[in-house]
C-alpha cells in the first residue's frame, strides 16, 4: 500500500472504466482503518463534483462514495493532483460477461437498478452511464456504480446526445434487461420506446410496473 493522499493508501489494480481506474485501496478515518476502492478519475473537477453529489446517497444497491479530493502524490500514470474518490468496496463482479443469463438475474437485475435510481433520482443524482459494466453483483445483491460517465454503446437512449435525464436512465435500464435476458421481452418495452415520453415517468413507476 502507498498513501496518495491524507488517509488514503492504495493497493492493487481492480479495473478500469470509461471514468478512471479503481484500486483496492485503506481509508482511515477517526484512527480506524477500512478497506475500500478508490477510483483515480479522469476529469478533474466534474468528477469530483460528481463525488461530491454522490456522498448524499445511501441505498443498498448503490456503491457508496465516502470521500473524495485530489492526490498529494503521483501513482503510477496518475500525476500527483489527480482526482479521487473513495468507494465503498464491494467484493463482486460487473454483469459484462453476463449475457443471456435468464429471466431470473435479468428482472433481480432491473429491479435493482430501478430501486437505486428512485434514490439517487429523488435526489437530483442522474447516473448517465447504466450498462453491464457500471452494475456489479455480489452475495448481497446488484450494485450501481460509475455514475455520470457518458454512455455505453448498445445502452444509450437515442436522445442521450442532449445528456442525460431520468428518461435516457430508463432506457439504459430497459437495455441491460434486454442484455441479461439475451431476448426481447414486453415488459421491457416501455422502458425501450424510443420517445421518452412513452416511458414510464420514473423508476417508481417502472419498478411498480415490473411488480
Amino acid at each position: 500500500m502507498q498513501v496518495i493522499a491524507p488517509g488514503v493508501e492504495l493497493g492493487a489494480w481492480l479495473g478500469t472504466g470509461a471514468t478512471g481506474t479503481v484500486y483496492a485501496g485503506r481509508w482511515t478515518v477517526h484512527g480506524s482503518p477500512r478497506d475500500v476502492a478508490v477510483k483515480l478519475a479522469r476529469g478533474g473537477e466534474d468528477v469530483l463534483r460528481q463525488a461530491r453529489a454522490l456522498r448524499g446517497l445511501e441505498h443498498p444497491n448503490i456503491v457508496a462514495a465516502l470521500d473524495c479530493g485530489r492526490t498529494t502524490a503521483p501513482w503510477d500514470e496518475f500525476e500527483e493532483g489527480t482526482a479521487y474518490v473513495v468507494l465503498q468496496r464491494v467484493d463482486g463482479e460487473n454483469l459484462t460477461g453476463w449475457e443471456g443469463r435468464g429471466e431470473a438475474t435479468a428482472f433481480a437485475a432491473v429491479r435493482a437498478v430501478l430501486a437505486g435510481l428512485e434514490h439517487a433520482h429523488a435526489r437530483g443524482v442522474l447516473h448517465g452511464d447504466i450498462s453491464p459494466g457500471n452494475v456489479l453483483a455480489s452475495a448481497d445483491g446488484f450494485w450501481l456504480t460509475d455514475f455520470g460517465g457518458a454512455g455505453t454503446v448498445g445502452f444509450v437512449a437515442p436522445e442521450r446526445g442532449a445528456g442525460p435525464s431520468v428518461a435516457t436512465d430508463l432506457y439504459s435500464v430497459g437495455a441491460l434487461g434486454r442484455f441479461l435476458l439475451g431476448a426481447e421481452d414486453p415488459r421491457l418495452a416501455g422502458l425501450l420506446a424510443g420517445e421518452p415520453a412513452e416511458r414510464p415517468e420514473s423508476a417508481a413507476q417502472a419498478l411498480a410496473r415490473l411488480s
